[in-house]
C-alpha cells in the first residue's frame, strides 16, 4: 500500500512527460483529457464540490505544479490550495431555445478547456452547467494530460461517485486506500533507467530496421494541430463481442495484437510495401517492481514505443500471426524504450533520437462501458466536451488510430491532417480496417 498522507515535493519527469515537453507546444497548458457527464436529477453542486475536493486531496497527481527553469521543466507535488474547483454556469435562460443552449454549452466547454495553468498546482477543473427545470445538468471534468490517462479516469470517476454519495449523506469521505504514489513510481523508474536490465534492452531497440517507406500523402501541407480532423468507424455490438471474446482465443492472440495486426495489414496494402513502423501506446503500468502497485494511482503512465511490423503475403490470419510474434519480441511491453530514449546512456539517447520516426500511432484504450453505466448519479453525456488540445504547434504523427469500446461497440477514430490527406482517403482506410477486423471475426472457426 502506498503513502496514505499528502505527498509533496519534487517528482522526476517520466518518459511520456519528457516526450510531451520535448514537443515544445506553444499552448502546453492546453493538452487535456476531458469527460462530459450527465447528472441525474437532484445532484447538489455544493456536495459535488466537496467530493471533488476530496478527490484532489486523495489523488496527489492532481496537485502537480510544472515550472520551466534554465535546465528545463520540473514537476512538484503541491499542497492543497483554497481556490474553487467547481465553476457554475446557469444556462436555464436559454432553455426554450435548444440550439442556442447547445451552442452556449459548446462555447463554454471550449473556453474552459483552455483555462488550466501548469504552474498553479491544480490540474483538475470542473464546470457545472444547469440547463433549466426538467432538464438534467452537465458536469465537465477537465484534467491536464500530464497527470491523467485512461486507467486514471476509471479510478477518478469511481471515486467521484463514491465521494459524492458519502457527502450527500453527510458522511466523511472514505475512498479506497492509495496505491504507490506517482512520485515513488517516477523515482523507481529513474533508478531503473540506469540499471543493467535496460542496458541489455538497448541493443534490441537499436537493431530495429530503419528502411521503412513513408506513408503516401495527397498533398504536401503542414501537419499542424489546427489542421487535424477525425473519421470514426467501428463494429456493431455483436461483432465487438465476438472480437473481444472469441477471436483472441481462435488466433492465440490478445485483443491488442488482433487490433494491431489488422492495422498493419491495411497500412501495408495501402503503401504497397510489406513493412510499416507504428508507435504503439500501452498503459505503461507494468509490474516492474515487486514493491510497487499502481492499480489505483492517478497519473500519466502511458508507454509509447516504435515497432517495425513485417506483413507477409497470405491470409488475414498469416498477417495477424506475424504481427503477434513481432509484438511478443518487444522487451518488457515497451516500457524500456521511453526510459532509454529520454533517461538512458547519452550514446543510446542520441541514436534513438536520430532514428526514423513512426508516422502512425496506435492506441487501444479498452472498455469504457464502466463509465457509461453511471457512477453515483452520473453517466456519460452525448454532447462534445470541447477541444482537448490547443490549436498551436505540430502534430507528432501523420495518422493516429485510437480504439475504445463504448456502449458495447468498438469505435475507432482515425485522426489525420487535412493538409496531408483528403477525408475520402482516410474514410477508405477506416472502412478497410473494419473489413479487416470482420475478416478475422468471420475466420475464427476456419482452418486459418
Amino acid at each position: 500500500v502506498g503513502e496514505q498522507g499528502l505527498v509533496g515535493g519534487e517528482v522526476p519527469l517520466t518518459p511520456i512527460q519528457r516526450w510531451f515537453f520535448e514537443k515544445e507546444l506553444p499552448q502546453a497548458h492546453h493538452f487535456n483529457q476531458a469527460v462530459l457527464l450527465e447528472a441525474k436529477e437532484g445532484v447538489e453542486a455544493e456536495r459535488l464540490e466537496e467530493a471533488l475536493r476530496a478527490l484532489v486531496e486523495h489523488h496527489d497527481a492532481l496537485r502537480m505544479r510544472y515550472v520551466r527553469g534554465g535546465s528545463g521543466w520540473t514537476q512538484h507535488n503541491a499542497g492543497i490550495g483554497h481556490g474553487s474547483l467547481l465553476q457554475r454556469l446557469d444556462l436555464s435562460p436559454l432553455a426554450k431555445d435548444e440550439d442556442a443552449q447547445r451552442e452556449a454549452m459548446s462555447a463554454a466547454a471550449k473556453e474552459f478547456q483552455s483555462g488550466l495553468q501548469l504552474d498553479e498546482g491544480l490540474l483538475l477543473r470542473a464546470l457545472w452547467m444547469e440547463r433549466g427545470a426538467g432538464r438534467t445538468s452537465r458536469l465537465l471534468l477537465v484534467v491536464h494530460h500530464l497527470v491523467v490517462d485512461g486507467v486514471s479516469w476509471r479510478v477518478l470517476l469511481e471515486d467521484l461517485g463514491t465521494a459524492y454519495a458519502q457527502r450527500r449523506e453527510d458522511r466523511a469521505v472514505e475512498l479506497p486506500a492509495k496505491t504507490t504514489s506517482f512520485q515513488a513510481w517516477a523515482r523507481k523508474l529513474e533508478a531503473y533507467a540506469r540499471g543493467p536490465e535496460l542496458e541489455k534492452e538497448a541493443a534490441w531497440w537499436l537493431a530495429q530496421p530503419d528502411e521503412v517507406p513513408g506513408l503516401p500523402v495527397d498533398t504536401a501541407g503542414e501537419n499542424s494541430v489546427a489542421s487535424a480532423r477525425g473519421v470514426v468507424a467501428g463494429l456493431d455490438a455483436e461483432e465487438t463481442r465476438v472480437l473481444l471474446q472469441e477471436v483472441p482465443g481462435a488466433y492465440r492472440a490478445t485483443v491488442n495484437e488482433v487490433l494491431v495486426g489488422a492495422l498493419a495489414r491495411v497500412l501495408t496494402q495501402w503503401t504497397g510495401h510489406s513493412r510499416v513502423r507504428v508507435d504503439v501506446e500501452g498503459h505503461g503500468r507494468e509490474e516492474l517492481f515487486a514493491d510497487a502497485d499502481v492499480t489505483r494511482t492517478v497519473g500519466w503512465f502511458t508507454s509509447l514505443y516504435p515497432v517495425v511490423l513485417e506483413v507477409p503475403e497470405g491470409t488475414p490470419g498469416d498477417a495477424l500471426r506475424a504481427v503477434r510474434d513481432t509484438l511478443r519480441q518487444v522487451p518488457g511491453k515497451g516500457v524500456g524504450y521511453g526510459l532509454l530514449r529520454y533517461q538512458g546512456p547519452a550514446s543510446v539517447v542520441a541514436k534513438l533520437k536520430d532514428a526514423t520516426k513512426a508516422e502512425v500511432a496506435f492506441n487501444y484504450l479498452g472498455q469504457f462501458d464502466a463509465l457509461a453505466t453511471g457512477a453515483g448519479g452520473f453517466s456519460l453525456a452525448k454532447e462534445s466536451s470541447g477541444p482537448a488540445m490547443g490549436e498551436g504547434g505540430q502534430r507528432g504523427h501523420v495518422l493516429e488510430v485510437n480504439g475504445l469500446v463504448v456502449g458495447g461497440r468498438l469505435e475507432v477514430t482515425w485522426t489525420y491532417s487535412e493538409a496531408l490527406h483528403t477525408r475520402a482517403t482516410v474514410e477508405v482506410l477506416a472502412r478497410a480496417y473494419t473489413q479487416a477486423l470482420r475478416a478475422l471475426v468471420a475466420g475464427r472457426q476456419s482452418e486459418d
